[in-house]
């Protein structure tokens, strides 16, 4: 009898620990930062140029400090270290790896088209991960029902950045319009940097070859 007793109460308590797990996991908070000033993202980046259809995914390692500076490390699906990027302020610079290259000069939509293939303006990398609006008349920014960055869209050239599958900081980031479809899926981050003035600088070897951007 004691023994059919304590079987009871046992069910009886592990059905309501159940029960709270449940409801604790039902009503997970939305853990989001929303005054970030600086941090380190690994993300999983798939371009796909629509004329052509070509495909090419990579990882991206960055580091960055809200609208100050931002360092991407590229690497391929095997690993190969592809690229290093570094933006300051209105200026550019990085080295391809793979092709032993430099390019180095302004700020423009065109800048990264010799390592991506497309058109992406390097300085929208801050909001999109930041999870700020672009500030600039041009652009059209709507926020989710947590008040947190849901898109922001150019009329002009049919350009969209979506923010989506939130969770937590990880996140889906689109940048789209008529020439390519680009998909970002951020599964890391941190707030702390290391060595800021190491990360924030660039070494080239003298045998890579130089451009300068226009």
């Amino acid at each position: 009898m004691k023994k059919q007793c304590s079987v009871k109460v046992f069910s009886k308590i592990f059905l309501i620990l159940t029960t709270m797990l449940t409801v604790s996991c039902a009503t997970k908070p939305f853990v989001f930062s929303p005054n970030k000033v600086q941090g380190k993202w690994e993300a999983k980046v798939q371009i796909k140029e629509l004329d052509t259809g070509k495909v090419n995914v990579v990882r991206i390692d960055v580091v960055a400090k809200k609208d100050q500076a931002l360092r991407m490390e590229v690497s391929g699906t095997l690993g190969v270290h592809v690229a290093s990027v570094l933006l300051r302020g209105d200026q550019i610079e990085y080295a391809v790896h793979t092709q032993k290259r430099y390019f180095s000069g302004p700020v423009t939509e065109r800048s990264l088209r010799p390592l991506l293939h497309i058109q992406v303006e390097p300085r929208w990398f801050y909001p999109i991960f930041f999870d700020e609006p672009i500030n600039n008349k041009n652009w059209t920014c709507l926020r989710d029902q947590n008040q947190v960055i849901a898109s922001c869209e150019r009329l002009e050239d049919h350009l969209k950045i979506t923010w989506s599958e939130r969770e937590g900081e990880k996140k889906r980031v689109t940048v789209a319009n008529d020439q390519f479809d680009l998909q970002m899926v951020v599964k890391d981050f941190t707030t702390k940097v290391e060595a800021p003035e190491k990360v924030f600088s660039m070494q080239v070897p003298s045998s890579y070859k130089r451009y300068k951007l226009k």
